[in-house]
């Protein structure tokens, strides 16, 4: 295994005898009891999975791989390379914050997210805030990665880390425009209960009614629906039911899933916090946490423990490497209707002009 005694550098102990000197005291890691937590780290370690640029071993080869990665894909939209990895734009046309929009959109897909091998870290050593942490980063770069076609994807993503900005910030439309009835139908369920609006409530019912029908649709993106639908009508025996079921078949949710990929069902921790959300403390109390392993009772154990902290950045990249991956993750989210130059306008707002009028990061 891969995993490192970890030394708590805040801690000490005397070593005894005539002459006492300070040793630091070693903490040992202790890994999650989780069962899919455990084949998380082997499938993770086995020799089967290849693509080590995007599930590395180690922090060390994550930076280099991904600093390669920027240097070799370079844009001429982007500054030349010269030892600083902020992101640097020639100053372009009319209209920079569009721009702007366009190479973080294209950044975010190129640079590959730590998140897999942070849950592998974490695991290990039975972190669950880490965890926590892990999944907002993933949900971050994602948004940015899929700006601006939104759906109730990228919510249950920050959800599963105690963040509902995304739901804060979208009105009850928020979710009504995606490639599929399967994302719109629970998509306007979702906004209806958050916002207590019931022409969002009947609308996605309708959609879901429909969706029901068709022999299709998989099962699992029905189940999706049933399980809105139970929120709505307060039923939490269907809604118990439904959830677990959707951990239990989470590997029908994505084929192309890795193994391990299918071993944490993330989406069902997001929407199992957004049913803290919109229900009652009564009601919530007779939701059931799932039974299927895919679902971590650990993880969702700590975040009621320690009153559902919101995450935060989990790796922070270094000032000599990739930092403007630092700024885009910490972007606020902009509502699914905002027009595409609006994330470039918030970058612009927020950092400053000096990216793309400069053409250097030295004079921010």
């Amino acid at each position: 295994m891969v995993g490192k005694t970890a030394l708590n550098k805040e801690r000490y102990h005397l070593n005894g005898g005539p002459f006492q000197t300070l040793v630091p005291t070693l903490k040992l890691p202790i890994m999650s009891k989780e069962i899919n937590a455990q084949k998380y780290i082997k499938e993770y370690e086995s020799d089967k999975v290849v693509a080590r640029h995007v599930f590395p071993l180690t922090l060390k080869d994550y930076m280099k791989d991904q600093t390669e990665c920027y240097i070799k894909y370079l844009s001429p939209k982007d500054m030349p390379y010269d030892g600083y990895r902020e992101l640097r734009i020639k100053p372009l046309g009319e209209n920079p914050a569009e721009t702007i929009s366009k190479r973080i959109r294209y950044w975010t897909w190129q640079i590959q997210t730590p998140y897999y091998y942070l849950l592998y870290q974490a695991f290990q050593e039975g972190d669950w805030r880490a965890v926590n942490d892990a999944q907002y980063q993933y949900a971050k770069q994602q948004l940015w990665h899929d700006y601006n076609y939104y759906d109730i994807r990228n919510a249950w993503l920050l959800m599963a880390a105690n963040d509902f900005s995304l739901l804060d910030c979208n009105d009850a439309y928020g979710f009504s425009e995606a490639f599929h009835r399967v994302w719109t139908a629970p998509g306007n369920m979702m906004m209806g209960l958050y916002l207590h609006d019931d022409a969002a409530i009947k609308r996605g019912m309708a959609e879901a009614e429909k969706l029901l029908g068709q022999k299709t649709v998989g099962k699992w993106y029905k189940e999706l629906s049933r399980f809105m639908l139970a929120l709505v009508n307060r039923d939490m025996t269907e809604a118990s039911r439904s959830l677990n079921t959707l951990c239990e078949n989470y590997r029908y949710y994505d084929q192309e899933l890795l193994s391990f990929e299918k071993l944490f069902c993330t989406p069902a921790h997001g929407l199992y916090n957004f049913a803290r959300r919109v229900l009652t403390g009564t009601e919530f109390s007779r939701l059931e946490m799932p039974s299927s392993p895919t679902f971590f009772r650990e993880f969702a154990l700590w975040q009621r423990d320690n009153n559902y902290p919101a995450g935060k950045q989990a790796l922070v990249y270094p000032d000599h490497s990739l930092r403007f991956m630092n700024e885009i993750i910490n972007l606020p989210p902009l509502p699914s209707n905002a027009p595409f130059e609006a994330l470039g306008q918030n970058w612009i707002k927020i950092y400053g002009q000096g990216i793309v009028n400069l053409g250097t990061n030295k004079e921010r």
